[in-house]
């Protein structure tokens, strides 16, 4: 990575060429998808680490497909940076893909506060949690996901 450079930021792959892309380095190169997770993980932590500079606060919110894994891969890297990292895995536990697993073990090694909450009451009273000055990282949505919605945020104004 070129520091200074807005390469990274300009250069946006399709949900399509993202399949692709991870397909031929599993399939053709035999890269396996643990070395895909770490490197999308630590690339992504790397970035917010530029883009916001210095250690801050983390509120990483994972699924339990791959990109949970992914998830898990920046909050570890996010904390060994210094920043303070929290977050939750929504999803259930017996459906976690394997990687995603390997990676939450870590996390739970590192006695990170990331659990796993598979009740959608205790993730929205986990969610409830996250304060205005976290950093919210998105590591539920993955490259398959293709339905479009709009995100609204709380006014700060009171009507």
């Amino acid at each position: 990575m070129v520091r200074g450079s807005n390469l990274l930021m300009d250069a946006f792959l399709t949900r399509d060429q993202v399949r692709l892309l991870d397909r031929l380095a599993t399939e053709q190169y035999a890269m396996p998808t643990l070395i895909l997770m770490e490197n999308a993980g630590r690339s992504a932590a790397t970035i917010i680490h530029e883009r916001f500079g210095g250690a801050g606060r983390a509120w990483v919110c994972c699924g339990v497909g791959n990109n949970g894994g992914d998830g898990c891969v920046l909050a570890r890297h996010l904390h060994n940076a210094g920043w303070s990292v929290r977050g939750m895995m929504a999803g259930d536990q017996l459906r976690m893909a394997p990687d995603t697993q390997a990676n939450h073990r870590i996390l739970q090694a590192m006695g990170l506060d990331v659990p796993i909450a598979e009740d959608e009451e205790v993730q929205r009273t986990m969610l409830s949690t996250v304060r205005t000055d976290d950093l919210l990282v998105d590591a539920l949505l993955a490259p398959a996901f293709a339905v479009r919605f709009e995100a609204r945020l709380p006014s700060s104004s009171k009507p």
